[in-house]
């Protein structure tokens, strides 16, 4: 077991330039539920990490017509939320 305060912490955030409404652009970045139910956020707790989590309502909202909501921060709020993680995690296609 390691302590809490000795986990590696883990950004996973992925940037979207110009694809957002009106061609917005934003940080995609983790939201991880307490159970733990999105792969990596289950992923992170199995390796003893600490996945950083975007906090409900932190950041602007985009919706494609659908009735899921999207999150997305801008630069300065993901500079100021990724600023302590040890690893950055980039997932892209």
């Amino acid at each position: 077991y390691m302590p809490e305060e000795e986990k590696p912490s883990i950004l996973w955030a992925q940037y979207f330039n110009g694809t957002l409404n009106n061609g917005g652009s934003g940080w995609s970045v983790a939201e991880c539920p307490l159970d733990n139910s999105v792969y990596y956020c289950e992923y992170a707790d199995h390796c003893g990490a600490n996945i950083l989590s975007r906090t409900e309502g932190f950041g602007f909202s985009e919706s494609y017509g659908g009735p899921e909501v999207y999150w997305y921060l801008n630069d300065e709020q993901f500079l100021e939320f990724g600023k302590n993680a040890d690893t950055w995690i980039y997932p892209a296609a």
